[in-house]
């Protein structure tokens, strides 16, 4: 797959992060299970709920997806 063909979308955690799974409500109210991209385990333990974060899915599977950054709401 190509990097066009990925969907990234903006959420907010709603479970806490265990196994490396949470859950992420979009907002347009669908919830996906994400985990965090390879280069981001490292800092995995700085997610908690009610964290706004970027995932990328695919656009055959929408109930999955990766965490790849953390949005700075300031």
């Amino acid at each position: 797959m190509s990097p066009e063909d990925r969907i990234t979308a903006t959420g907010t955690i709603l479970t806490a992060p265990v196994d490396e799974v949470c859950v992420v409500r979009m907002a347009n109210g669908h919830c996906v299970i994400s985990h965090p991209a390879r280069q981001r385990s490292f800092d995995f333990t700085a997610l908690c709920v009610g964290d706004s974060v970027t995932i990328e899915m695919t656009p055959y599977d929408m109930s999955q997806g990766r965490i790849i950054s953390k949005v700075n709401i300031l």
